[in-house]
């Protein structure tokens, strides 16, 4: 295992091109609030780095030794060719860089944040170094629920000879062959920045809208890290099936997963969190939660899939709520109150859930009741299957 190093962000948001070539791990790591925060590492989703977590970082890092950290071969770090043929290989190629990085940089455990397939792969680190975290924070993570033995793609993408079924079936075969967003985009040449400017005006105006200066920061960074040469990109397909169905599911990999975890979802994301109810459901049955936030489903609102650009300020009262266990007071109070001052969506501020109609309801193993999301979700509640509902 090559070694990790730290390097510093070029800027502590959404600047700088990444290097060629080298096995680091990218570390944006702001000053210290107090020698005694607790560690939290936070990994971003795929085809996104660190800087997508700029709305949150001065707030996060008022709390924590905070670390914005991109896996070895995305975002600002070194991209060595990627070797992987199978899922497990995939997974190996992020899990054991991300332990070379931790003990490189001298973290005994941490709180680890995963954002989408960051959420996947955190799980997975947690999986096969439990010891290593004291909490996992899964931010609208990919490749929770498996696939229903029954679903089918929609009836417009399965015809065999209409116009949508021959692109459906391109776009698949695609898939299988490496076609990733960062190919699309090299393949473009001088066109490939409007395209992902275009994107990045479009996309991004769900609850808190981009102003001009942080659009035009966060193109140019976006561009250059999908323009990079290839490399942990190609990862998808392994971890991933056409229509994004996972290979192999977290829900069943992790069943036994000994590590606390909170998943925060957008009210608006377009990732079901119905597996992750089984999966909390399922834990439940084994464990009694560790703390307050354990086995808890959290949901931002006037936020999509990219909770902390959205609605960054309902978001970071939410980590301080799941986190709260290892906080002082003091840092959680900065991190209120940083986001009592940061940039607000239009929203209902957050409460704990047991001030929510939809809340986590627990007894003890042995009582006779597992786990629940409120009333209308009584299926979990009584710790079934609620396959109907879709998948994470």
């Amino acid at each position: 295992m090559p070694a990790a190093t730290q390097d510093a962000h070029p800027d502590q948001r959404c600047q700088g091109r990444p290097r060629p070539g080298g096995l680091h791990a990218h570390n944006h790591r702001p000053p210290l609030p107090t020698p005694t925060a607790p560690p939290l590492v936070a990994i971003p989703g795929y085809a996104a780095g660190s800087g997508h977590a700029f709305r949150i970082v001065d707030g996060l890092a008022s709390a924590f030794h905070f670390h914005a950290v991109d896996l070895l071969g995305t975002g600002l770090s070194g991209r060595p060719r990627f070797p992987a043929r199978s899922t497990e290989e995939a997974v190996a190629f992020f899990v054991e860089s991300l332990e070379a990085w931790r003990a490189a940089a001298g973290l005994d455990r941490m709180l680890l944040m995963g954002h989408s397939m960051g959420g996947y792969l955190s799980t997975c680190y947690a999986a096969r170094y439990p010891e290593r975290v004291q909490h996992l924070l899964l931010v609208s993570p990919v490749g929770v629920g498996r696939q229903p033995p029954d679903w089918r793609p929609p009836a417009a993408l399965a015809g065999r000879w209409t116009l949508r079924g021959q692109l459906a079936r391109a776009a698949i075969a695609a898939w299988d062959h490496d076609l990733t967003p960062g190919r699309v985009i090299r393949g473009l040449g001088p066109f490939g920045p409007g395209l992902v400017a275009r994107y990045a005006r479009g996309r991004f105006q769900q609850g808190l809208a981009f102003n001009d200066d942080e659009v035009a920061r966060f193109e140019s960074y976006f561009y250059h890290i999908l323009a990079a040469r290839g490399s942990g990109e190609f990862a998808l397909r392994h971890i991933l099936a056409p229509y994004a169905w996972p290979r192999s599911a977290l829900e069943e990999r992790c069943a036994d997963l000994s590590v606390p975890v909170t998943f925060f979802y957008g009210d608006k994301d377009w990732m079901d969190p119905a597996g992750a109810k089984r999966m909390v459901a399922a834990l439940a049955q084994q464990r009694s939660p560790a703390c307050e936030s354990d086995l808890q489903i959290l949901t931002t609102p006037s936020a999509g899939h990219y909770l902390f650009i959205d609605n960054p300020s309902e978001f970071m009262r939410q980590v301080a709520y799941a986190t709260s266990a290892y906080l002082s007071p003091e840092g959680r109070g900065a991190l209120l109150a940083a986001a009592d001052a940061g940039p607000h969506a239009a929203a209902e501020p957050f409460h704990p859930p047991d001030e929510l109609e939809e809340q986590v309801e627990r007894k003890a193993p042995g009582e006779g009741q597992a786990v629940g999301v409120g009333p209308k979700d009584a299926a979990v509640r009584e710790g079934k299957s609620v396959a109907a509902e879709g998948s994470g």
